[in-house]
């Protein structure tokens, strides 16, 4: 759907008050693809842009989370290594991208009992100050030029190279989820996010792991 279309919906959809209320945005996918050489190349300004609505406040990169799986997510998950298939990520690709990790958190799902089962899905989420969902796109988009579009010639013109379908919801569309209940949006992991610790890393497809996965495997060259 491009990124440029979600600003205009969440635009659409919510007041400026609303907007600004957002406190958090969480992008969690399946794979990384290019998004520059630096966080304000792309992520951090005309995408994060976009996951506010264009808030007339800019919202800062802190306010920025991601969700991917480490090396020892998926080595210990229910596939081991082999659920690394569905997850495309080079080397060659983090090695142009390092700034991602300060903003990296782990695939964690215990509240639905998954988060041994590597995700596939792809879903993007602004959370407000209670860390209740305010709006969730479930979409087929990756994390990438390609998949969201960049602007070109003086950000008059989006590029996309991927045709991609998403459904976008909002907490305000469905009341009996707000009754004041506790219920929110369906979001696929847990909302108390885990950041990586020290020792952690993006999983990437590529690489040998020399350590054992959950059935004895040794992770493989893609």
């Amino acid at each position: 759907m491009g990124h440029i279309q979600l600003r205009h919906l969440l635009r659409e959809k919510f007041t400026t008050s609303e907007l600004i209320s957002f406190h958090t945005y969480v992008c969690q996918f399946s794979s990384i693809g290019s998004i520059g050489p630096k966080p304000e190349s792309w992520l951090c300004s005309e995408f994060l842009i976009s996951l506010s609505g264009d808030c007339p406040r800019s919202p800062s990169p802190s306010q920025l989370k991601l969700i991917f799986p480490s090396v020892e997510s998926v080595r210990t998950s229910l596939e081991g290594y082999a659920a690394g298939g569905s997850l495309p990520h080079s080397q060659a690709n983090y090695d142009k991208q390092p700034y991602l990790r300060q903003f990296l958190h782990q695939w964690r799902s215990e509240r639905l009992g998954r988060t041994r089962a590597m995700p596939h899905i792809k879903t993007y989420t602004a959370f407000d100050s209670t860390h209740r969902a305010q709006w969730l796109l479930l979409t087929s988009a990756n994390l990438s030029h390609s998949a969201w579009g960049k602007l070109e010639k003086a950000g008059s013109q989006l590029f996309c190279r991927s045709y991609e379908l998403g459904v976008l919801l909002c907490l305000k569309d469905h009341p009996e989820l707000d009754g004041g209940d506790g219920g929110r949006l369906p979001v696929p992991y847990d909302v108390e996010l885990t950041r990586y610790g020290d020792g952690d890393e993006p999983f990437v497809w590529d690489r040998v792991y020399k350590q054992k996965d959950a059935w004895g495997r040794r992770g493989v060259d893609g």
